[in-house]
């Protein structure tokens, strides 16, 4: 004795209202999440906020360690002779960094009047705030801006990030600059792919009307 059994078969009809009715629940979804999602410069405010509260707060406790000291001495060395062009130390030439960091505390030492502990140490904050942004303003150019949001501010939560961030070494100002270089290269290609994409359409439509011509 053999058993037969039938598949049951859902009609096209029915299959195209389900998926109409799906797109439009997840039409909706993206209508509520739009909604919710801040204005730009409260997520630019809270993004201000949350690098200065990691990287600022508590650089004003401790001795520089390591190679800060040597970055402060330098610049230090700057602010009081006020020769910008050479970096010096104790008198001598010292060319193995590129001078901006340097600079920098040279800055805020003209700035507050002394290079200090924290002093030395704020442009390298002040450099991972930029890099936050620039993450942001970025990312957000891509996709939306929740999801800038969130990986603005994931990106300061590593150990390194929060190391680096708020001491005096050149390492966050020179990711501030690269991650700027790859945010304008992101740029660039945009700009060239939409002239490209002109010059196209306006060879097809000048190709058409020859055509018809």
């Amino acid at each position: 004795m053999s058993i037969s059994y039938e598949i049951p078969v859902r009609e096209p009809v029915d299959v195209v209202v389900r998926l109409q009715s799906s797109a439009t629940e997840v039409s909706r979804l993206q209508l509520q999440v739009t909604r919710l999602q801040l204005p730009i410069w409260v997520q630019v405010t809270c993004l201000v906020f949350w690098s200065l509260l990691l990287f600022v707060y508590g650089i004003q406790q401790g001795d520089l360690y390591r190679t800060e000291g040597l970055r402060a001495i330098i610049g230090k060395e700057m602010y009081r002779t006020g020769d910008w062009l050479i970096p010096r130390l104790y008198g001598e030439p010292i060319l193995t960094k590129p001078p901006m960091f340097y600079w920098a505390i040279a800055a805020t030492g003209t700035i507050f009047g002394e290079v200090m502990t924290w002093s030395s140490r704020l442009p390298a904050a002040l450099a991972g705030m930029v890099s936050v942004l620039i993450v942001y303003f970025t990312i957000k150019r891509y996709t939306d801006a929740t999801t800038a949001l969130i990986a603005a501010l994931a990106l300061p939560c590593s150990i390194m990030w929060l190391e680096k961030a708020s001491s005096s070494e050149i390492d966050t100002m020179l990711v501030m600059w690269v991650l700027g270089a790859w945010a304008c290269f992101l740029r660039i290609m945009d700009a060239i792919l939409e002239l490209r994409t002109q010059h196209s359409c306006h060879s097809i439509h000048r190709s058409s009307m020859e055509v018809w011509t």
